[in-house]
């Protein structure tokens, strides 16, 4: 088997958005016939909630580095304090 990157026995493939039964059909037969096994594992609302948890604070984090930075139209608090 050749491949582009380090080849593991296992892998896992996380698809982040809602997609449709069709796409998901044309994805798993793509891989069947490719023989690759495919296993289908259903998220927990539990894990969803921690997945929705870790994404806003990578949204929280970089907020916070742009407004330090005074980036995406926010002003430093430097900038802030002049004004006063």
């Amino acid at each position: 088997m050749y491949c582009n990157f380090k080849c593991f026995e296992m892998m896992e493939l996380i698809i982040k958005n809602d997609i449709g039964k069709k796409t998901m059909d044309d994805l798993l037969f793509f891989l069947k016939s490719r023989n690759i096994e495919v296993e289908i594992k259903p998220v927990t609302a539990k894990e969803k909630r921690i997945a929705e948890f870790k994404q806003a604070l990578k949204e929280t984090k970089e907020m916070a580095e742009n407004i330090a930075a005074g980036k995406d139209g926010y002003e430093t608090m430097n900038e802030i304090l002049k004004r006063l």
